[in-house]
C-alpha cells in the first residue's frame, strides 16, 4: 500500500512538472516581478556590435512591456556575472563563442560552435528552478541579431512564442525574411 502511494505520488510530482514547466509563451512575464524587470541581458566582454544593439534591442522592449518610467541598468557584461549566473533570470546574447556565460549554461561545450549553422539562431529556455535563462545566439553576429530582432518583436503573430526552444532562419546578409520554427 505504502509502494503504491509513493509510486503515485512520484507519477503526479512527474506530472506536474511537465505541466508547469516554463515555456516561451510566457515571455516576457517571467522576467517581470510585478511591473518591474527582473533579469539581466548579458553580452559577451568582446562582444560584436551586432550582440550590443541586439542587446539594447531586447532591453528596449522589455522596458516597454514593463511600462517603467525610469531606466534601470539591466546589462552586464559576462565576465561580471559568470560566478553567480544561475542565480539571477537572464537573457544571454551571443553563443558559447562570444558569451562566456553562455559557454555556461550550456556546461562549456568542447566545440563553441557545436549545434550552430549558418543563417540558423536559437532563442532557447533553460529553467533553473526559480531563475531562467534565455539564450538568444546565432552561429555569426548577423545570425544573433537576427534572433534578437525576433525577440524584441515577441508580440508578433509571426512568430509562435512556444516550447523551449525556437529557430530563427534568415537568408542573404539583411534582417529581412525572417522565419521562425519550433525546434
Amino acid at each position: 500500500m505504502i509502494k503504491k502511494m509513493c509510486l503515485f505520488g512520484i507519477i503526479f510530482l512527474l506530472l506536474a512538472s511537465a505541466v508547469f514547466a516554463a515555456d516561451l509563451s510566457e515571455y516576457p512575464d517571467m522576467f517581470m516581478k510585478g511591473n518591474r524587470l527582473n533579469l539581466l541581458i548579458v553580452v559577451g566582454k568582446g562582444a560584436a556590435a551586432e550582440d550590443v544593439v541586439g542587446a539594447i534591442d531586447i532591453a528596449a522592449s522589455l522596458m516597454q512591456a514593463s511600462q517603467q518610467d525610469e531606466f534601470e541598468s539591466i546589462a552586464r557584461l559576462d565576465e561580471e556575472v559568470l560566478d553567480v549566473i544561475y542565480d539571477y533570470n537572464v537573457i544571454l546574447v551571443g553563443g558559447p563563442c562570444a558569451n562566456t556565460a553562455a559557454a555556461k549554461i550550456m556546461d562549456y561545450p568542447a566545440n563553441c560552435n557545436e549545434g550552430f549553422e549558418f543563417g540558423k539562431a536559437i532563442i532557447r529556455l533553460y529553467d533553473h528552478g526559480e531563475h531562467f535563462a534565455l539564450l538568444v545566439a546565432g552561429r555569426t553576429a548577423l545570425d544573433t541579431r537576427r534572433a534578437t530582432n525576433v525577440l524584441s518583436d515577441y508580440s508578433n503573430p509571426n512568430y509562435a512564442f512556444e516550447g523551449t526552444e525556437l529557430v530563427v532562419e534568415g537568408v542573404g546578409s539583411t534582417l529581412t525574411g525572417i522565419n521562425v520554427k519550433q525546434s
